[in-house]
């Protein structure tokens, strides 16, 4: 009898939050892809193995890796070792030359190469296409887009300009304070940036550095402190989500149990006692 987890499965997914985008996500799949790129692509495997070949040569992809290309180019799938687990993200050209003037790149972005093992760029990517697939909110979604972006554009012959923190502080404290004041709605990257007119990419980075997680992980953790309190104070855990603004008790679960380590329910139980 075949296992459920040896059939393919393939995805794709436009997120309303990201115009411009679209993910694919195929897990298990032995597909020979031969694809034409008119979007900039990021692709990350993180199960199997398979050989492809551009312009010319013969690469590997395996766990762990990334395969960059850009508008024009073309890839053929060669061989596939064993069954992938694959993300890959189609961007607009526009949002990738567009996110290069605001970081300091004037002309449009080259990829200095098409396959790499940046841990940093598959981390944050995956975080990003989790993130999507989850549905979680439009802020964490467009701040993890932000980050991918940028590290992305690391690897450009053209690299972003060093992106200072020095007197930022009172941007910072305006996000803050606006996260506070509205920790239970559902709050967007562009909203932050109209508040302080800063880039997207600079807001971002700077809170990050500043604070010790992006605005999104900011909100959550607020999230879950007057969730704490709702908690101690009797309230059931499934009113508790949506009175601190979580799509539903899964999401409000998942991130409770990010930060302490146990679910609401058990937490509500040892605080009782």
């Amino acid at each position: 009898m075949p296992q459920h987890n040896s059939v393919e499965r393939l995805e794709i997914i436009r997120p309303l939050s990201i115009p411009g985008t679209e993910l694919l996500v195929a897990k298990n799949s032995s597909k020979i892809w031969k694809v034409f790129h008119e979007t900039y692509t990021l692709c990350s495997c993180s199960r199997g193995m398979a050989s492809w070949q551009h312009g010319g040569k013969e690469f590997s992809s395996g766990v762990g890796s990334n395969m960059l290309m850009e508008p024009g180019e073309m890839h053929c799938t060669n061989t596939i070792h064993k069954p992938v687990d694959i993300k890959v993200l189609l961007i607009d050209p526009a949002v990738v030359i567009e996110a290069a003037k605001e970081l300091g790149i004037s002309k449009n972005p080259h990829l200095r190469y098409v396959s790499n093992n940046d841990p940093g760029l598959f981390g944050l990517f995956h975080r990003f296409c989790t993130a999507v697939e989850m549905e979680e909110s439009c802020l964490e979604q467009q701040s993890l887009f932000a980050a991918c972006i940028r590290n992305l554009l690391n690897h450009t012959e053209r690299r972003p300009a060093t992106l200072s923190t020095y007197n930022a502080q009172r941007a910072i404290e305006r996000i803050k304070h606006y996260l506070q004041e509205r920790f239970a709605e559902p709050v967007s990257l562009d909203e932050l940036m109209a508040l302080t007119g800063l880039s997207r990419y600079y807001l971002v980075h700077t809170f990050a550095k500043q604070i010790g997680m992006p605005p999104h992980m900011f909100q959550i953790n607020i999230r879950i402190a007057r969730a704490c309190t709702l908690l101690k104070a009797g309230v059931s855990s499934t009113n508790v989500s949506t009175d601190v603004g979580f799509a539903d008790q899964s999401h409000f679960t998942r991130h409770f149990k990010r930060v302490w380590g146990i679910t609401p329910n058990r937490y509500a139980t040892a605080v009782r006692l």
